[in-house]
């Protein structure tokens, strides 16, 4: 399709070219559609155009005049490199129409697939398969769409995936109407919403179902199917998604405790020799003084490790405010871990009473295993 952009830049009024099937490829960078042209293939399911652009910079197109058409056809393979971030790697809409086509496999570091930018953009009735972006800092927006500003109906957004935020669809702005967003997810990273992501106060999404979308997260805030930063949602269909924690936190915690437990434990058989040795002076008749103060110091150890646990507790709290189910299941296990430690605290003072008490009556002259009228 080298040949149709060569035809559209030299375009000086308006005009339509059609596209008839076949396998077509591009060295252009992008085909542009900056005047009110139209590109019409035969059927998105025979006219397609393979961009096999797996690193290099090269996406479908760019449309940028309120007259501009792109329909009936398919992108495959398109990417779009980090300089730009509303760079999607299928087609870039800042005014004009695309209806009716397909967008497989289309990459970029920010944005996946296809981005709709404009208050006179719009987006029918399209296909969008196997989208992607990869930024996982923060900046990376809808895997399959990104929309700040325009019109989309019609719409199916599926297996797409991203780091940040929106694996499927991301919408800043603008109107989304009757999609169906499946099988999308973020993976890791600072992000949110496996499925869609809603934000903006004029951002109005409506009739639409997210099924089958998750979130893998070391981070952020959550939201497998679908996060609500501002905006309206209505009429949404919300079915098994999910959201999974990654374990890296839970890791690095127990890597870190890890000496602090092994000094705990080496500090535990000291005191215990101690305690078992008096003990037996004591029942051999000799007199030994229990060290109080070494149960005390194991109890105190034995709460400084736990105490890891309650701040971990707290961060994911703050991480994820919106999931009470989470914080229900950390405050449960806070709550089983007193209940250890005070079991273990009262089962120490239990074990001493008799000791400190036949101590007391051997002072006093009295034997504590022989009653006193049978001296």
């Amino acid at each position: 399709l080298t040949a149709v952009n060569a035809v559209l830049c030299s375009a000086s009024r308006p005009g339509r070219v059609i596209v008839h099937g076949g396998t077509f490829s591009s060295t252009a960078e992008q085909i542009i559609l900056d005047k009110p042209v139209e590109v019409i293939g035969s059927g998105r399911d025979v006219t397609i155009l393979d961009l096999n652009a797996s690193s290099i910079k090269r996406r479908g197109f760019f449309l940028s005049h309120p007259l501009a058409v792109v329909r009936d056809l398919t992108v495959k393979r398109g990417y779009w490199q980090a300089t730009e971030q509303n760079g999607a790697g299928g087609a870039r809409i800042d005014a004009g129409l695309v209806s009716n086509c397909v967008f497989r496999s289309c990459k970029a570091q920010y944005i996946g697939s296809v981005c709709v930018n404009g208050a006179n953009a719009r987006l029918l009735d399209c296909e969008i398969h196997g989208g992607n972006h990869s930024d996982s800092g923060g900046a990376g927006r809808g895997g399959g769409l990104y929309m700040t500003a325009g019109f989309a109906s019609g719409c199916i957004v599926s297996n797409c995936t991203g780091s940040s935020n929106g694996g499927g669809v991301y919408v800043g702005g603008g109107t989304v109407t009757n999609f169906l967003i499946r099988g999308c997810s973020i993976g890791g990273g600072q992000g949110r919403a496996g499925g869609l992501y809603v934000t903006g106060s004029s951002t109005l999404v409506a009739d639409v179902v997210v099924d089958g979308c998750s979130m893998k997260k070391n981070g952020g805030y959550g939201g497998g199917g679908v996060y609500i930063d501002n905006g309206t949602l209505t009429d949404a269909v919300v079915t098994n998604c999910s959201v999974t924690y990654v374990a890296g936190g839970g890791i690095f915690y127990l890597t870190a405790n890890f000496p602090a437990a092994a000094a705990m434990l080496v500090v535990w058989l000291v005191i215990r020799k101690g305690i078992v040795a008096g003990m037996e002076t004591i029942r051999h008749g000799g007199t030994a003084s229990i060290p109080h103060h070494g149960i005390l110091l194991l109890a105190t150890l034995m709460r400084l490790l736990f105490q890891g646990i309650f701040i971990m507790e707290a961060v994911m709290i703050m991480r994820v405010s919106r999931d009470g189910s989470m914080a229900a299941k950390m405050n449960l296990y806070e709550s089983l871990l007193d209940i250890v430690f005070l079991a273990l605290v009262w089962l120490c003072v239990k074990q001493e009473d008799p000791i400190d008490n036949s101590g007391q009556q051997e002072k006093n002259g009295v034997s504590a295993c022989i009653p006193p009228d049978q001296e």
